[in-house]
């Protein structure tokens, strides 16, 4: 049997097309997405308080680190994050950031973002309905525009939900691998599933859990000093004084 299919336009024009099998996928996926979130965001509550008091010791500041992103069909939308760097990191615009290190990020702060405790905020963004507990990670409009020059079919990351995490996140591909992360993206989007999403969330939760005791070990090696260098691009500094595409702190 001929499976229906209806198309849906989105604002940048992309078209997706929408079986009935994804409308109940949608429609499973957005219901575990509230559930899962709530529940997660109760069990982690006092491990994003202690976090966040020890930040505050390390660098006094704001406690949220809130920044524009792309979402679903190219609207943006504001992604809340536990702060992991000085309020003032990125007065001179945005940087790419890596697994190996990011030389703004102070001893807590790398642990932070090792841990991956500085995303636990995002499930806010899930129960907004911005994003989905999986799902390719949302970019800046800064790099969107960037990545999207470079690679032309980078806007189908655009036709569904960005995501806390994803495939590209489990395999340890960071920004400066942006092929590869598209590549893993697109074959998300063209095969996504409920039982494909519960695969992810299972790999990801290993994948944290192997990080979390890294960032322990780390943190406790060489009196918990980490190795940091500046991240560059292979053109230059992707730091630019003129760019407006800067984070606001609350």
């Amino acid at each position: 049997m001929e499976r229906k299919e209806s198309q849906i336009m989105t604002v940048n024009g992309i078209t997706d097309k929408v079986s009935p099998n994804y409308t109940f996928y949608e429609f499973s996926k957005r219901t575990f997405d509230i559930v899962f979130s709530c529940a997660f965001l109760l069990i982690s509550s006092p491990v994003i308080l202690v976090t966040a008091i020890l930040m505050q010791l390390e660098s006094p500041g704001p406690v949220f680190y809130i920044q524009k992103r792309v979402g679903r069909y190219g609207k943006t939308f504001h992604l809340v994050k536990l702060r992991s760097m000085p309020p003032n990191a990125e007065n001179n615009g945005p940087v790419l950031s890596r697994e190996d290190g990011d030389g703004r990020v102070g001893r807590i702060g790398q642990f932070i973002r090792k841990s991956k405790i500085d995303e636990l905020m995002q499930f806010i963004n899930v129960l907004l309905g911005h994003m989905s507990v999986v799902g390719p990670r949302p970019e800046r409009p800064f790099f969107v525009k960037l990545f999207s020059a470079q690679f032309p079919e980078f806007d189908k990351r655009h036709s569904v939900k960005p995501g806390i995490t994803g495939l590209a996140q489990f395999k340890k591909l960071d920004a400066f691998q942006a092929f590869n992360r598209l590549r893993l993206d697109i074959f998300y989007i063209d095969h996504r599933s409920f039982g494909f999403d519960m695969k992810i969330i299972a790999h990801t939760a290993a994948f944290c859990i192997e990080n979390l005791f890294k960032a322990g070990e780390n943190f406790n090696s060489n009196n918990g000093e980490f190795k940091n260098r500046a991240i560059k691009s292979n053109n230059g500094s992707l730091m630019r004084k003129d760019s407006k595409e800067k984070a606001t702190t609350v």
